[in-house]
């Protein structure tokens, strides 16, 4: 819908003997002054978002584009697929989790992206954070491969803008049980976004803590990825933790890591 401006709209009712005036404005009074605001002002325009839409950027540039969540059984091979192919520039990060005798070897490829490994953990649910950026020439699809079958395999694909370099990462080398949290990861300037996530056994979790904001869950059987994320965080040490909705003491791995503007 186009604006509007008007500079003055005078209606003038003049009574007088029963009678009624109405002077209405001329040419020159339609135009000038302060238009008025489109009803679609400031709607979303990506509608590529799995799940809750995300808030608004944390003042850093850095924003959630979308997210897709993928899971499958008895295969080595996974692809999870966009809603649309990432934009050039974007940044890409991808959460492994499976259920697994022995720790696979795990590769990941697809979206327009060269993809790293930078965290991996395996004392209670072998587990992994891949990331990539620069994205050009994107395609939807990201496929994670294991060096052999897996019984449970889930994964979690984000997209992200506004940030452009992988800054650093930790785990949590032993994992836990009970309500899973992160290592604390030292932030400094220029961070564009923190990203965290945990692989779980299958229970309920409230809300991540610290101003984390979650992203879509992902589970198959008894195996499941939980994952947040905090945009433009300023310098400082940056943590956060899921509590058991009901307490059932089951273990976990988690993760935590940056990406720079």
């Amino acid at each position: 819908m186009r604006a509007i401006s008007i500079r003055a709209f005078a209606l003038t009712a003049a009574v007088s003997a029963g009678a009624c005036e109405l002077v209405v404005p001329s040419k020159d009074d339609l135009s000038g002054g302060t238009a008025l605001a489109d009803a679609g002002a400031g709607a979303p325009t990506d509608g590529n978002v799995d799940g809750p839409s995300p808030p608004p950027d944390g003042g850093g540039g850095a924003s959630l584009v979308q997210q897709k969540s993928g899971t499958a059984t008895n295969t080595n091979t996974l692809t999870v697929t966009l809603g649309a192919a990432p934009r050039d520039g974007d940044a890409l990060v991808i959460s492994v989790a499976m259920f697994a005798a022995t720790t696979p070897t795990i590769t990941v490829s697809g979206g327009g992206v060269t993809w790293a490994q930078r965290t991996k953990a395996s004392a209670h649910i072998v587990s992994s954070v891949f990331t990539g950026v620069g994205a050009r020439n994107g395609v939807a699809s990201v496929t994670v491969m294991t060096s052999g079958v897996q019984e449970r395999l889930v994964a979690h694909l984000s997209e992200w803008s506004g940030a452009s370099s992988f800054g650093t990462a930790a785990t949590m080398p032993s994992g836990g049980s009970g309500s899973p949290f992160t290592a604390s990861l030292d932030v400094p300037d220029g961070i564009a976004l923190v990203y965290a996530s945990a692989a779980t056994h299958m229970e309920s979790f409230g809300p991540p803590a610290n101003g984390f904001v979650s992203l879509d869950t992902v589970f198959v059987g008894d195996t499941q990825i939980l994952a947040a994320y905090r945009l433009a965080p300023a310098r400082g040490a940056y943590t956060t933790s899921w509590t058991e909705s009901a307490p059932m003491g089951n273990s976990w791995d988690s993760h935590i890591l940056s990406l720079a503007r």
